[in-house]
């Protein structure tokens, strides 16, 4: 896990996830997440839901929706590793 001096970490009010300044690789935004019990967000997740949430047109919604799933893709990690389908 990134040492605290590796990484900034700004607290939010409860409603709202904690923002980190710089990019995280998916263990550390995992790491980090669990450590302090709330979810985590680096700045390319920001800025791609803001992005998301800007989009009006479906010309402009389906390169946005393209790079948010980019984006997740090496986030993701299965639920049960013992399990072959």
């Amino acid at each position: 896990m990134a040492s605290s001096a590796s990484w900034r970490l700004r607290r939010c009010n409860s409603e709202r996830p904690d923002r980190l300044d710089q990019e995280l690789t998916p263990t550390q935004a995992r790491s980090i997440s669990e450590a302090i019990d709330l979810k985590v967000i680096d700045r390319t997740q920001l800025i791609l839901d803001i992005f998301a949430k800007r989009a009006s047109s479906r010309d402009g919604k389906i390169p946005v929706e393209l790079a948010q799933l980019k984006y997740l893709l090496p986030r993701l990690r299965p639920r049960n590793r013992g399990c072959h389908v």
